[in-house]
């Protein structure tokens, strides 16, 4: 079952999504995601939904009405402020991969699989030895059903990256 969840602060819900496990949810945003902070409380907004597509299709709708700042699909301000490229290979957490990899049960081995890169390349990526290509980066996202945020760094801290046809930035 899916939850549409929101963070919100004592003024204003910052960030709204959709998961299948809040916790783990909740637990990936406090460690990986830019614009977390401390006071920030998660709190599910429609929970028990079946049909994802549905849960996302509410989302939809709530960012569109709320325009939470941290994100960035369904919200025309943030989109404004998208600037045309980004140089993905440049910034890239690669510890955060192996986290997020590890607390989805997969293997180094499965994921590179998955995604069709060898072995030793994905290692190299989450060692940080090794920058991986926008759309390598892109399927590790998709495989580990998370948002593109988690893994980069540096100056691009604090926008928010979602995975769509096109990957899009906003600051």
């Amino acid at each position: 079952m899916n939850t549409v969840y929101a963070y919100r602060d004592a003024e204003e819900v910052v960030y709204v999504g959709v998961t299948s496990d809040e916790r783990q949810r909740d637990d990936l945003h406090r460690s990986t995601s830019a614009w977390w902070r401390p006071t920030l409380r998660m709190e599910p907004m429609l929970a028990g939904i079946s049909d994802r597509r549905v849960a996302l299709d509410v989302e939809s709708s709530i960012i569109k009405s709320l325009r939470p700042r941290h994100n960035i699909n369904h919200n025309p301000e943030a989109v404004r402020r998208t600037p045309s490229t980004i140089r993905v290979g440049v910034d890239i957490n690669g510890p955060a991969i192996r986290i997020v990899r590890e607390r989805t049960g997969l293997t180094v081995t499965e994921l590179a699989k998955r995604i069709g890169v060898r072995q030793g390349t994905l290692s190299s990526i989450e060692s940080e030895n090794r920058r991986p290509s926008p759309e390598v980066l892109v399927r590790i996202a998709q495989e580990l059903k998370c948002d593109l945020a988690p893994f980069l760094r540096g100056p691009l801290d604090g926008f928010d990256v979602t995975i769509t046809p096109k990957m899009t930035v906003a600051a």
